[in-house]
């Protein structure tokens, strides 16, 4: 059992099953103050446009 959805990306990917199940009001309660506790989104990383970059820094196609 698991609650990461990448652990069960993986899990399809490697053909294994994946079922859904509900998750208990108590698990749920700890999951979402645990959560506001801890989560802190990745800072968003801002994609240059090629036509910005250096000739040499430009990807080669």
């Amino acid at each position: 059992m698991t609650l990461s959805y990448n652990e069960a990306g993986r899990l399809l990917d490697a053909q294994e099953r994946v079922d859904n199940c509900p998750l208990p009001a108590e698990l749920c309660a700890w999951l979402q103050a645990y959560t506001d506790e801890h989560y802190k989104p990745e800072p968003k990383k801002r994609k240059r446009p090629v036509s910005f970059q250096a000739p040499d820094q430009r990807p080669q196609s």
